[in-house]
């Protein structure tokens, strides 16, 4: 159980830190492909973080009053269909909403699949549900690297 939910956690956090990353360099050509100022376009970096920020706020509450297995699931389907949504955007302003929904949508997984793994900060105010006390510091050196 250990060695999946610790691949399972590296996926999440590898898909989530690929996608708050891959639109940076993409800058240039989301500009000029939907007709906006590199500057206009640098707003979809910003409104992913501000997203993530917002939802980050009450993810831990949910967290603990929740079934975190439903809210993971919830939350990756969530992601993909705002990602895969991005992809397929007519406009700048549809990429903009759906930015910030896979923003929204990728703060709880991250602080979810902590909580499943190992004992995160206690300002996440997540329990360690999963994993055995003698893993996390593995858990953590895959999901890090």
């Amino acid at each position: 159980m250990d060695r999946k939910l610790s691949l399972l956690g590296f996926a999440v956090m590898f898909l989530i830190g690929s996608d708050t990353f891959v639109v940076a360099p993409l800058l240039p050509s989301l500009a000029k492909a939907f007709d906006v100022s590199t500057t206009q376009s640098g707003w979809l970096v910003s409104v992913y973080a501000i997203g993530y920020a917002l939802t980050g706020l009450v993810s831990g509450p949910i967290s603990d009053r929740g079934n975190r297995r439903i809210i993971l699931t919830l939350g990756m389907v969530v992601f993909a269909l705002a990602t895969a949504a991005c992809a397929v955007s007519p406009g700048f302003w549809t990429m903009f909403i759906f930015r910030f929904i896979t923003g929204g949508a990728a703060a709880p997984q991250e602080y979810y699949s902590w909580g499943y793994q190992s004992v995160p900060p206690s300002s996440y105010n997540a329990r360690a549900t999963q994993c055995p006390h003698s893993g996390h510091g593995r858990v953590h050196g895959r999901c890090n690297q």
